[in-house]
């Protein structure tokens, strides 16, 4: 992808005198990528003579990055009905995880879940019904956040039998629940 700091680097070669054909052997960009860079530099530069010319947005077009296309694609095959039994396939292997617990053999795999649904008549991928149930399965990670406390801040204790010393007697004070 071409940045604005390579258009800048490869004008300032053009200005030198180099060919296009050296620049591209030196920076590794196509020739006709040059070749663009420089006829659009050129288009704006000629703009910034003109005395009407709006001096900020020819500059900025001058260093903005490339934009490139994006294809959007339509899924035509991922329907909403198909995402929808699927989600009701996780939720009956959850059901089916808190009843039989952890250790169950009972799940069923990726491969047996796209077998039932074409069964049931929808047509997909074995690719595309892994990655969606990759998605559906994901579950958000634990995150742990590091705390300090100054001696005293906080006391915590687990229902059971806490002895503290005060300052003001050297005796034990014992509490429990």
């Amino acid at each position: 992808m071409l940045c604005s700091m390579d258009k800048g680097r490869i004008i300032g070669m053009k200005q030198t005198g180099l060919s296009g054909h050296e620049i591209s052997r030196q920076t590794g960009y196509d020739r006709k990528t040059i070749r663009r860079v420089w006829e659009e530099y050129c288009a704006l530069s000629a703009q910034l003579d003109k005395p009407c010319a709006d001096l900020k947005a020819v500059q900025a077009a001058m260093t903005e990055e490339a934009k490139y296309p994006r294809r959007q694609g339509v899924r035509r095959v991922f329907t909403p009905e198909l995402e929808a039994r699927l989600v009701e396939i996780v939720e009956e292997e959850q059901r089916k995880k808190r009843r039989l617990g952890n250790g169950d053999k009972q799940k069923l795999t990726n491969t047996q879940i796209h077998e039932q649904l074409e069964e049931e008549g929808f047509v997909c991928s074995r690719a595309l019904i892994n990655s969606e149930l990759a998605r559906l399965r994901r579950k958000q990670k634990e995150v742990y956040i590091r705390q300090s406390y100054e001696p005293g801040d906080r006391l915590e204790y687990d229902f059971g039998k806490v002895d503290l010393l005060t300052p003001k007697s050297p005796t034990i004070n014992q509490y429990s629940n």
